[in-house]
């Protein structure tokens, strides 16, 4: 898998990722920009008006979605969407750059910076949590412009809830008492592992993974380099969340069916409870 680079500098007040695409800038304007394109790697779904003034607005799952106002908007080269109200004072803004440069023979290096973290203790709180998500976020998008573009993404999306404390669950589902065909709850990045749906097994190599943080991302390499990601985190009012996704390209819906029945039947035995889909009915 090709290296991304990234750097996070809290000090700062700001996010930065920063990284090398073999496509052309229009491939990544369009992938940032275009409501279709965004559900190829960023969300479940997407809207997107155009232009300054505009939004850009994706949906996560069932629950409801987010509206980023445009302020600034330049095709190919940079892009500004607003995580706050536009009329804020400049000094006062929250929201994300994109920098788009050309390098020449079809690659692009893209920066992307969230700033404005050193403005509240409640934007402090969240940085560690929006830092992952850019760096998951932008692994897909790496992964969708130089491995399948152009393709529509169906995704696999999984919840389960369980009263167990992660240190008991989290060791079942990466075993073979749950998704994997051997123990993987120390998996470390570039290891291989064996991941199960039924009589089915799938080899892929690990991206990032931490038991005690407990997130996994990989690629299911015989799977058309799927993307697998199983997080987990506590929702107020709910407990303990599993947060399960696999995004596929170019396969058959039939046997997608089968793959996703036969993860939430062992999901749900790991947890020992009920897993469900939240896929906004795709």
């Amino acid at each position: 898998m090709p290296k991304q680079e990234s750097e996070n500098k809290s000090g700062k007040g700001k996010v930065e990722i920063q990284f090398d695409i073999k496509v052309s800038p229009e491939a990544v304007w369009k992938a940032l920009t275009g409501a279709e394109e965004l559900t190829r790697w960023h969300a479940l779904d997407a809207q997107v008006t155009p232009g300054v003034g505009g939004a850009i607005s994706p949906i996560w799952d069932s629950r409801g979605k987010d509206s980023w106002p445009i302020s600034i908007w330049e095709p190919n080269k940079r892009l500004r969407a607003l995580w706050c109200k536009p009329d804020v004072p400049e000094a006062e803004l929250f929201g994300v750059d994109y920098f788009i440069e050309d390098l020449g023979g079809g690659s692009t290096r893209v920066r992307l910076v969230h700033f404005g973290f050193s403005h509240s203790a409640k934007r402090q709180d969240m940085y560690d949590g929006i830092s992952f998500g850019w760096d998951e976020l932008l692994w897909a998008l790496k992964e969708y412009l130089e491995k399948h573009l152009g393709r529509p993404r169906c995704v696999i999306h999984l919840l389960g809830v369980s009263a167990a404390p992660f240190e008991e669950i989290w060791p079942r589902i990466f075993s073979p008492q749950g998704l994997f065909s051997e123990n993987m709850s120390d998996a470390t990045p570039g290891s291989r592992f064996t991941f199960r749906a039924g009589t089915e097994e799938f080899n892929g190599v690990v991206r990032k993974a931490s038991g005690t943080d407990f997130y996994f991302q990989g690629i299911i390499e015989n799977l058309n380099n799927a993307l697998l990601r199983v997080e987990g985190y506590t929702r107020k009012d709910e407990g303990n969340i599993i947060n399960l996704s696999i995004g596929t390209f170019d396969i058959a819906p039939a046997r997608l069916q089968q793959i996703e029945q036969a993860v939430v039947a062992q999901l749900a035995h790991a947890l020992g409870s009920t897993v469900k889909s939240d896929d906004l009915g795709k």
